[in-house]
């Protein structure tokens, strides 16, 4: 098989360069949506299958808690998926994780900026072969006022793409093939998906133990892609005249397909089996933040309109291959009291169809109690956190 990708080296200079950038403020080229105006929102609710009301229905906007549409915790990974593609050109990346900690409501019509920078640099020997680093950054989401939505730290794994690809670690790969009453089981999941809404799951009355309601995704196909690009267009996409000059000035992050001579960005390995499999896997695959959308999702139906999801961190450990099904589960691990809130912490996974869990995961969540007044959600829309005050908080400080 020819190689369409750019096959790069980690070196120990390539190593070096990232760890001088270490706390400088970097422009996301993968910054997508600049607010939560409401097509925005809509676009990217529509794209990881969340119908929600609370997110679009401008009509039952009137009805909740805040009078207003919000977005869904994860729409800002709309605004910055976490992570730089920076350095080490020709090396593979592989998004391994988030952790999310959000402070206010994301409300409709919000201009939202983006704060991120490397914070780490981490040498090790990867699984599928080969060197690896792994780069951690510190995101922070704010609104025009200075107003802290949310932070974020997410990681990537750089992985030297012949290594990965001549492991051959899943040789024995073989497409998911479904029958038809297997299709009619997994579409009973979308048909008994539950949000609670408007009726509060309140504090006192949830139980250690207790399973959260699960939803399924998949089988993935193309045009789930289709439609979660259409709300996060997670890497830079231009077409014609501007795809040639960015090929021109970044000529390692595009390739030209073999069939038709177009020039396509590495991020094709998520739909393109050549370009998938010059990256060290077998077929194409879904984009790790989708997958962690799709844990908020799993959070957000059960919590309710009044509770407010305080953080979340999830892995991506595997892959999500085209034709594969997602169930995402969750249980009630712990109750507590902390920072004026009732709180519970959740226990979450996202298991594929042979029983994997590709996609571990945990959150905390402030649910209304009944001694309470307000509901966390108006609480925290009232809460002020401000970006120069909270950056003296970080243990990695960004150069400003």
């Amino acid at each position: 098989m020819s190689d369409i990708l750019s096959q790069g080296r980690i070196t120990p200079e390539g190593v070096k360069a990232l760890r001088d950038r270490i706390g400088i403020p970097l422009r996301s080229r993968n910054s997508y949506n600049t607010s939560s105006c409401y097509d925005s929102v809509k676009h990217y609710s529509l794209g990881i299958g969340d119908d929600n009301p609370l997110w679009y229905d401008k009509t039952y906007a009137k009805t909740t808690p805040l009078g207003c549409n919000l977005a869904p915790p994860s729409f800002l990974f709309s605004v910055g998926i976490g992570v730089v593609q920076m350095g080490l050109p020709g090396v593979h990346g592989f998004h391994g994780g988030s952790d999310w900690r959000w402070f206010r409501p994301i409300v409709h019509g919000a201009e939202i900026e983006l704060l991120i920078w490397l914070d780490d640099v981490v040498e090790r020997t990867s699984s599928m072969g080969g060197k690896s680093v792994i780069n951690y950054y510190s995101s922070v989401y704010y609104t025009q006022d200075n107003e802290v939505l949310a932070y974020l730290r997410s990681w990537t794994h750089r992985i030297e793409r012949g290594a990965a690809r001549d492991r051959g670690k899943e040789s024995g790969f073989k497409p998911q093939r479904w029958t038809d009453e297997e299709l009619r089981a997994i579409e009973a999941g979308y048909d008994n998906e539950r949000v609670r809404g408007a009726t509060p799951r309140y504090w006192e009355d949830v139980k250690e133990g207790e399973a959260l309601d699960p939803i399924v995704k998949g089988p993935l196909c193309l045009s789930d892609m289709i439609g979660f690009y259409a709300g996060l267009m997670v890497a830079p996409t231009p077409a014609n005249k501007i795809a040639y000059k960015d090929y021109r000035q970044h000529p390692k992050w595009w390739f030209r397909n073999p069939e038709n001579g177009g020039l396509e960005p590495v991020v094709r390995v998520h739909e393109n089996l050549q370009a998938a499999h010059n990256a060290g896997v077998p077929a194409p695959y879904d984009v790790g933040v989708q997958r962690h959308a799709w844990l908020v999702h799993l959070v957000t139906n059960w919590m309710g309109d009044a509770a407010f999801l305080v953080a979340n961190h999830g892995e991506y450990r595997a892959f999500n291959y085209f034709g594969d099904v997602h169930w995402f589960t969750g249980k009630v691990v712990r109750k507590f009291v902390e920072e004026g809130e009732h709180r519970v912490e959740l226990a979450l996974a996202g298991t594929n169809q042979h029983g994997k869990i590709t996609t571990p995961g945990s959150a905390i969540v402030a649910l209304p109690s009944r001694g309470d007044r307000e509901s966390p959600l108006e609480r925290r829309a009232k809460q002020s956190v401000k970006l120069d005050d909270f950056l003296t908080t970080l243990p990695v400080p960004v150069r400003r």
